[in-house]
């Protein structure tokens, strides 16, 4: 394949070992770090529906709010808007 002597070849192997270790161990701690966040604001955001769909009752034809005078409420009316993170989920989780 290559003619390196025998120095150069423990030199290149060196660095391909090296930086396959380094892209195994990157690759790792990525997944690791992509995984836990995902999960932490799937569960809030999961949580979050769950307590507003208590409040919502829908049949075939309209959507009724349960509780009229608490969506009234200065906080139902205001926009806040968090930008650090904004995710898009469908029915099978993930775009």
């Amino acid at each position: 394949m290559f003619s390196f002597s025998f120095k150069n070849r423990i030199a290149f192997n060196y660095i391909v070992s090296g930086a396959i270790l380094i892209a195994i161990v990157f690759l790792f701690i990525y997944y690791i770090v992509n995984y836990s966040v995902n999960n932490h604001v799937n569960e809030e955001i999961q949580d979050e529906l769950l307590k507003h769909l208590n409040d919502v009752y829908i049949d075939s034809n309209d959507t009724y709010l349960i509780h009229v005078d608490q969506w009234r409420a200065r906080e139902h009316n205001t926009i806040n808007i968090n930008p650090v993170f904004v995710e898009y989920m469908t029915i099978i989780k993930n775009l």
